[in-house]
């Protein structure tokens, strides 16, 4: 396990891909049991770190008068502060316990007809398990 930093807002873009978008199917394809047992071990940990994230934004929005779903007030100042607060949470970093795959283990996959290949946009929303080194 490895401590990593994501933006909440990148957070939230995870969960949408696996939750509906393109990442649910990575679990359909053929690979690696060490990156799919890594994938199912780190989903946890976002879905919980997006939990205080949806947590502090209903806390900045009822501050407002207004709601998670639309952020919205009439007044342009308070507009503005409500916008500016809300990007301050969707640009800050979360520490998250990552179980950390090498890039090498889904290389394996390439060209190899026992496993499939990330598309690009898989790869993408996976990213931030896969180690630096």
């Amino acid at each position: 396990m490895k401590e990593k930093n994501i933006a909440n807002g990148y957070i939230i873009g995870i969960l949408k891909a696996f939750n509906g978008g393109i990442g649910k199917d990575i679990f359909k394809k053929k690979l690696p049991v060490k990156f799919l047992y890594a994938l199912r071990r780190n989903l946890p940990e976002i879905e919980k770190a997006y939990k205080a994230y949806a947590e502090s934004l209903n806390d900045i929005c009822s501050k407002y008068g207004t709601t998670s779903e639309n952020p919205r007030v009439d007044d342009a100042e308070l507009q503005k502060k409500l916008s500016d607060e809300i990007n301050e949470l969707l640009s800050t970093e979360t520490t998250i316990d990552v179980q950390i795959v090498s890039p090498e283990v889904l290389d394996i996959c390439d060209g190899n007809e026992n496993y499939d290949s990330l598309t690009y946009e898989e790869i993408d929303i996976v990213w931030w398990m896969l180690s630096e080194d």
